[in-house]
């Protein structure tokens, strides 16, 4: 099994985007799994993988 699950990430045509996340962020992301017993559906992720996502969009939010 892989260690990975691709993610797509995109913006308008001539529209400008930047990373904002640590200069040593590195593509590989380790975090806990979903424990089973807790799943809704079968390929949950956890909340923390969409947390880090948003964080690191220039347009975020959250502190």
């Amino acid at each position: 099994m892989g260690a990975f699950e691709a993610c797509l990430y995109g913006w308008r045509e001539g529209a400008g985007h930047e990373f904002i996340g640590p200069t040593n962020a590195t593509d590989l992301w380790h975090l806990k799994k979903v424990n089973p017993a807790s799943m809704v559906q079968l390929s949950e992720k956890p909340v923390a993988l969409a947390v880090r996502a948003i964080q690191y969009s220039p347009r975020c939010l959250m502190m």
